[in-house]
Formats: structure tokens, sequence, C-alpha cells
């Protein structure tokens, strides 16, 4: 299904190499953009590197490193006067890690570090929105111990700072995403309880305005949940099977103010691979990135939608023989949208590579 004035003849363009590492996989990569390009982020087992991008992904300086790994997860956010990456590092402790905010300059270096707090080791996921209506910068996290697995806030609105816990500690909380706009933000993640004859996984939502709401049950035990918000509305994509067709797919579902599903959620296409989904949204265009596999082959699939959420034509994908693509991340520019896709290491290719792919779509 399709809208009649969707944009047509989307392409994906020719892949440029932004690092090259001497590691197994990347921990986490980000991209955000910028006034003239955009800004790739990523963590790999040497330490946490930045390098500004131009609008055909070519890098336009050197990589910059900022500090040492985000093996729990990282992501990029920009206010009005600077840009953050969010991370979750190692600590001393072996039961422990770190949640900071690293502030950088305008080329990617770093300016300033502030420690949020300490996390449990097991946390596996960062998510970082801004709120430029009130000043206030987001940081959704995933706090993982022994005892529990729970979706946790942090916000800071000018010189106060506060914390909020999310999730329900009865269930096990998966990664949490969040995303900021006309000053409310909405965060949403997966919970799942283990019982004696039943494991039930849940997408669970909710914002500074509405309480936490379920939004369904899944089938798929990581159905790893997205938000995106485009001009027609608030959007969640998340992965799930179903008997007939056991292999993941992406779903989009739109939501009402209230965080209510409205209509019945619509398949993007194959998500079956180990990293998350994610859907951008831009002026022009939205796209759906979807790490997936096929017999021996990962790679990432890149479907352009229309603004609601429907597949432009076929999609895409950027794979290449031999070689295992396994995560992905995007972010718009002013007239077409960047695609980061990040390789691990196969037996025949020493090392991993970080690759940029402009992605843009006709009228």
């Amino acid at each position: 299904q399709q809208s009649a004035n969707a944009p047509r003849d989307c392409q994906l363009d020719k892949a440029v190499e932004v690092a090259r590492v001497d590691a197994t996989r990347f921990d986490a990569i980000a991209l955000a953009p910028l006034r003239e390009g955009a800004l790739a982020g990523w963590s790999d087992p040497s330490g946490t590197y930045t390098r500004v991008l131009d609008a055909h992904g070519k890098p336009r300086a050197s990589a910059i490193r900022v500090g040492e790994r985000c093996k729990g997860g990282l992501d990029l956010g920009a206010t009005k006067d600077a840009m953050f990456i969010a991370c979750s590092r190692p600590s001393a402790r072996e039961d422990q890690a770190i949640l900071l905010l690293m502030q950088l300059k305008d080329q990617g270096e770093l300016e300033a570090e502030t420690v949020i707090g300490q996390v449990g080791r097991d946390g596996s996921g960062v998510s970082i929105a801004v709120d430029d209506e009130r000043d206030r910068l987001l940081v959704a996290y995933h706090d993982g111990t022994v005892q529990a697995h729970a979706a946790r806030l942090y916000m800071i609105e000018g010189h106060v700072q506060s914390a909020k816990l999310l999730s329900d500690l009865s269930f096990a909380a998966g990664p949490p995403t969040i995303v900021a706009r006309k000053g409310h933000w909405v965060a949403a993640f997966s919970e799942t309880k283990i019982a004696v004859h039943k494991t039930t996984t849940r997408i669970t939502v909710l914002s500074d305005g509405q309480p936490a709401r379920s939004l369904r049950e899944t089938a798929l035990a990581d159905p790893t949940p997205t938000l995106v918000w485009n001009d027609a509305s608030l959007w969640v994509a998340y992965r799930d099977s179903h008997p007939k067709n056991p292999k993941p797919d992406l779903y989009t579902a739109r939501l009402s103010g209230k965080l209510e599903v409205l209509g019945k959620p619509e398949p993007v296409g194959r998500a079956n691979s180990e990293g998350a989904p994610s859907v951008v949204a831009c002026k022009t265009l939205q796209l759906a990135l979807l790490p997936r596999e096929y017999a021996s082959e990962r790679y990432i699939g890149v479907h352009g939608l229309d603004a609601a959420l429907h597949n432009i034509g076929a999609g895409h994908q950027y794979y290449t023989n031999s070689r295992d693509f396994v995560l992905a991340a995007g972010a718009c520019l002013s007239a077409s949208a960047l695609v980061l896709a990040a390789e691990r290491k196969s037996p025949t290719q020493p090392g991993a590579s970080l690759m940029a792919l402009p992605f843009r779509c006709g009228s």
C-alpha cells in the first residue's frame, strides 16, 4: 500500500568507508546530522570515536578518539548549542558500568565529560533525545544487574538533574528508546516475565503526560521497539513473528495522544538478524533500516517509506560477499538521508569496517 503523493525512485548510493578497526566487531554506532553533513560515532574495543562526514558520507576529517569504549551502548544527540554522546562504559568494578555524557565541539572533539551515575554491568542500550522547547536533554538507558533488568531515564533541564524508573521491576526490561517533541517525551521498551509454564513479552510505552501502557504482547522475546515522530503522527516500530511466518519482521503502528494503537500494525520487511532495526523520519522521506540474514549472508535492508510508513517500492539492501553487516544507524540531511552499516569480523575478512551510504528518494 502506498499513498498517491509518495516520493518514488528511491536510491541507495555508493558506500564509503568511514572506519576500519582491528577488532571482531563494533560495540555500537550512531549518526547525527550537522549543518553540512553528519557526525558518525562508534565504539570498539580500542575506544569511542567520532568522525565528521559530508552529505555523501565521505570523511571530511580524521577520526577522533573521545574516550574509552562504550561497551554498553552509545547514542548521539544535538541541542541548539552543542553535540552530546550518551555512553555506557565498563567500570573498574566488575559488577558495574558507568553512564556518562560527553559534550563535543563542532568537529567532534571532546569538550567535557560528566558522569551520570553507576549502572549494572549487563546494561545494553542507550537512547538520547533533545527537547528544544524546554531545553532538556533526556537519556534513556538499560540497567542490567543480577537482580533485575530495568529501563531508566535521566533528565537534565538547566541546572536541574533528575532520574526516573520507567519499567516495572517485576518484569525484565529490554533497552529503551526515547523521543521528544513540543515539550513532551515518550519512551518505549519491552518487558518480559518468565513463569513456570509461560514466558510473556510485551511492548510498553509511557510519557511525561501518560502512564505506562502495554501496547501488545509479542511472540518474539526481543522485539526491540523504537519510536519515531513524523509530521503526521507518533509511531512505534517493533519486531515480531507468527506461527505461519516464524522469521521476525518489522511492524509499524500509529499511536494516539493517549498512546493507544490506531489501526492494524503493518509489516515493513524482514528483520531477523542480531542488530536492532530502526525507522528514521526526515522532512521529505522516511526510511527503515533492517539488519537481516539469509542463509550465511548478513546484510542491511533499507526501505523507503511514505508518511504513513508504507513501503515505497521493494526496498534496497546493502551487502558484500563473504562479509557480515549487522548494525545500522541513520540520520536526516537537508535533501536526503545517510545510513551507517557496521560489519562484524568474518573468517575471510580480518577486522571490521564501518560504511556510510547516502539514500534519497525522488519526487
